[in-house]
């Protein structure tokens, strides 16, 4: 209602912006954030940057959820590569993010690439170390020795094994 009453009234915008983000509604958040932007882009005012922050990181995410369908509209096709390659933009896009290195790691063990799986985890697990940021999804990629072969805990399909581009 204050948005209404005031639409140049950016501290409504903002605790607008984060009410849809909240409330998972990340479309009506990004339009919200950008109609801030819109108003002003002054940093001095205390919504600016935040709104800034908050509308990258919510088109971030936007893109990501976007490429992870892709990537599993691709694995069920059988373009493996391009899925490989799209599950990996993923990382460049939210590297922090866990659950996007499990969906590599994932990716990597049903093609029959268990080491390559377990690369990308412990990989993942060097680097997020430091921030404390795997501890969430660590248990994603659990592994088991059998037989002196490491075999993750997930489950297996029988697409044809990716060999890396150049080799």
């Amino acid at each position: 209602e204050s948005v209404t009453i005031d639409p140049a009234y950016i501290p409504a915008h903002y605790a607008l912006g984060r009410l849809y983000e909240l409330t998972g509604r990340t479309v009506e958040a990004i339009n919200t954030y950008e109609t801030i932007l819109n108003l002003s882009r002054d940093e001095t005012i205390p919504e600016i940057r935040p709104s800034k922050e908050a509308l990258f990181t919510l088109l971030d995410q936007q893109e990501v959820n976007e490429k992870t369908k892709e990537a599993h509209r691709l694995v069920s096709v059988g373009e493996w590569r391009e899925a490989e390659r799209t599950f990996q933009e993923t990382i460049l896009i939210q590297p922090d993010k866990a659950v996007l290195h499990y969906n590599l790691a994932n990716f990597y063990h049903q093609s029959g690439q268990n080491k390559r799986a377990e690369d990308v985890i412990e990989e993942a697990r060097k680097s997020a170390a430091s921030h404390g940021l795997f501890r969430a999804h660590s248990k994603c990629s659990s592994t088991t020795k059998s037989h002196g072969r490491s075999k993750t805990s997930l489950p297996r399909r029988h697409p044809p094994t990716i060999e890396r581009a150049g080799a």
